[in-house]
């Protein structure tokens, strides 16, 4: 939940589907939400006591956290992506992969408030500090699409190396870094001036990606050599070199597959 949790929600698959809250703050768990089928993820609003919840056969479901009441379904076509709420918490983004456009869903109304075709199927989605703009990758196309969240239209398509993966963005310097697994790369783009600033390498197979809350650190997920690659983000030079030097390299298990940072 957003400000400083007191709640851990839990999407959970068995032995019922459900979200299921652990509190932190030792008051009394609350009672579980049931849910129709196996959720594949779960995102929360950032004003209210919302989440959205998406499923396999590519439906939608919003949730009010607060009396623990499922709304109908909203069908839309499997195969989706990532789903997230805008910055003000009206609007739920949802990638459409198949259908190759960002849908986004009134979460008041539950329906359809706008539909934005993309040149690529979009499977992940990351959003900039301010909320301003939206960041897709996807298949069928090697780039990075910015999309407008308010004003639902297309800002620009921008060339991003081989298959461009997961993406985390900074606040200051405003810098997007997006993961290349094919070329075990991280390509860094100035979100003010909507260009790449600087490549580097990373691990085997770089996936997810985290800026500490600081802003000091790009932290990279390798899941094939099984590390975490720390880019030092004041070290990035924009300049002809567009270099961004890796400040270390930190020991991470066998093939981890996620990266989440916890605030103090």
């Amino acid at each position: 939940e957003p400000g400083r949790p007191t709640r851990l929600w839990v999407l959970l698959r068995e032995p019922r589907p459900q979200l299921y809250c652990v509190p932190l703050d030792g008051s009394p768990a609350p009672r579980p939400i049931l849910l129709p089928a196996p959720g594949l993820t779960a995102t929360f609003a950032p004003q209210e006591p919302l989440a959205a919840v998406l499923y396999e056969t590519g439906a939608v479901q919003f949730v009010a956290l607060d009396d623990a009441r499922p709304f109908a379904p909203i069908p839309l076509a499997p195969g989706l992506g990532a789903i997230r709420f805008r910055s003000d918490g009206r609007a739920l983004m949802v990638a459409e992969r198949e259908r190759r456009r960002l849908t986004f869903l009134d979460p008041a109304a539950r329906a359809i408030i706008a539909e934005l075709p993309l040149p690529l199927a979009p499977r992940f989605l990351c959003v900039s500090p301010d909320g301003g703009q939206v960041f897709l990758t996807g298949e069928g196309r090697d780039a990075v699409v910015i999309v407008y969240p308010y004003r639902t239209e297309i800002a620009q398509t921008s060339l991003s190396g081989r298959r461009p993966g997961q993406m985390a963005a900074s606040a200051a310097p405003p810098y997007l870094f997006v993961s290349n697994p094919e070329a075990n790369s991280v390509t860094v783009f100035d979100i003010a001036t909507q260009k790449v600033v600087a490549v580097t390498g990373a691990g085997m197979r770089p996936g997810a990606i985290a800026v500490t809350p600081d802003q000091q650190y790009a932290l990279v997920l390798n899941e094939d050599s099984g590390d975490v690659a720390v880019i030092r983000i004041a070290a990035i030079s924009p300049g002809r070199a567009k270099r961004a030097p890796l400040f270390t390299m930190v020991p991470a298990g066998d093939r981890p597959t996620d990266l989440r940072i916890l605030p103090a």
